[in-house]
């Protein structure tokens, strides 16, 4: 007998493989995934532009990167000595406002030329709550401690999401009309609204996704949001802020992804990188006992192995170097 709501997922018209290359943007749950991808050796670029929550920003963000429009000189300011800028996080920082802009430039130059050839894009869409600038009546990607006095607080209409998102999905595709796009909603919630205005918020991006994939063919919604609340409606999925989910949560949405999103070639590939992984974590009481050394032997092999069969798995420069290293002893 199942004692919880099982959410049918769907499996992607195009199934994705080893040999595509795919770039994650928007709030933090983008980044758990992307870094995950990443982990199991996928090319992948996750967040260049560092963590967006809103969709209005997503949208002039990547708008940018392929257009190369100029950033709003507006948005710089300078907080205990340091630079930042309202479009971004506060990841994305400098000494002073010429360092930032170069560095923003950079990366929008890089998003720019990943995009270009890039196979998939997916996008987390995190809160329809935003901050617009009461002077300049921008609406900004981070208010990095403002005073509250200087923004109003809105929340963003499904339509207004799907028209501006719709716009820069158009722009994409003529860009690279070989690129899908999967949308995600975050499951994480913002509770700071309060719960009220969060399902709202909630509310109006799910209805915007669903209109984007009713619109665009290159679109398809993936169900992270839904697997959380009702598969894994209980505390003991979140973290001690009862928000975010927890490292478990994040692995079982992250087997279902792998299930319905992978080609069953790359998911055979993954399971091999997944036991490597856990080898290479391993941390040995003895680092010179003769079990230890014929462990690495074979760990390097099969790491050798592996990229002699399947070349575009991207290791790390280390992983590279410790296997060639490895190898040439023999």
């Amino acid at each position: 007998m199942t004692y919880y709501s099982q959410v049918k997922v769907i499996p992607l018209d195009s199934l994705l493989d080893y040999q595509q290359s795919i770039v994650t943007l928007g709030s933090c749950f983008s980044d758990q995934i992307g870094r995950l991808l990443q982990d199991h050796r996928f090319d992948t670029t996750v967040n260049p532009l560092g963590i967006l929550y809103n969709p209005h920003t997503i949208s002039r963000h990547l708008a940018t990167a392929i257009t190369h429009q100029s950033l709003s000189p507006d948005g710089y300011l300078t907080v205990d000595g340091l630079t930042y800028h309202h479009d971004f996080h506060s990841t994305m920082k400098a000494e002073s406002i010429s360092t930032l802009e170069s560095k923003i430039n950079a990366a929008y130059l890089s998003l720019g030329s990943t995009l270009k050839t890039a196979n998939l894009l997916i996008i987390t869409l995190g809160t329809a709550v935003a901050y617009r600038h009461i002077n300049s009546g921008h609406i900004v990607g981070n208010c990095h401690r403002v005073a509250q006095s200087q923004f109003d607080q809105i929340l963003l209409s499904s339509r207004a999401i799907t028209t501006r998102l719709s716009t820069v999905i158009t722009a994409l595709r003529e860009y690279n009309p070989s690129l899908q796009i999967l949308l995600t909603v975050s499951p994480v919630r913002y509770l700071k609204y309060g719960a009220i205005l969060n399902n709202r918020s909630k509310a109006q991006l799910l209805i915007a996704a669903m209109r984007l994939e009713e619109r665009h063919e290159s679109v398809t919604y993936w169900p992270a949001y839904e697997l959380f609340m009702d598969e894994l409606r209980d505390y003991r999925w979140v973290e001690s802020d009862l928000v975010h989910p927890n490292k478990q949560a994040v692995e079982v949405i992250w087997s279902r992804f792998v299930d319905s999103a992978l080609d069953r070639q790359s998911q055979l590939i993954l399971r091999d990188v997944k036991s490597i992984n856990a080898q290479l974590s391993h941390r040995p009481f003895n680092p010179q006992s003769a079990s230890h050394l014929a462990a690495q032997h074979k760990l390097y092999q099969r790491m050798a192995d592996l990229r002699k069969t399947h070349p575009y798995l991207r290791w790390s420069e280390e992983e590279r170097h410790r296997t060639d290293e490895y190898m040439d002893r023999l």
